[in-house]
């Protein structure tokens, strides 16, 4: 087998994905801040989960580790948002 054919059939590297519990456990930071933060924030995986007859409705955030890094710098630093960003605060 070729070398090119084995990297088309190869998978790509993951990063990782933390949901909010985590994050707020790594960094300190409230789970309810983080959640309004990044609800909206590009690149956060939204998983939403209807409700059934036995469960009420409940949403999953999973945000990518250089998403995280990102939201998190641009608050370290809001002179260096992303075009179109505003600080959060």
């Amino acid at each position: 087998m070729s070398l090119a054919a084995q990297s088309s059939t190869a998978a790509p590297p993951q990063e990782p994905h933390y949901g909010l519990g985590q994050l707020s456990r790594m960094h300190g930071l409230a789970n309810d801040f983080l959640r309004r933060s990044l609800c909206d924030y590009p690149g956060v995986l939204v998983v939403h989960h209807p409700a059934t007859p036995s469960k009420r409705p409940y949403t999953v955030y999973k945000v990518p580790a250089s998403i995280f890094a990102r939201w998190y710098n641009s608050c370290v630093n809001p002179t260096e948002l992303p075009a179109g960003r505003k600080a959060v605060r």
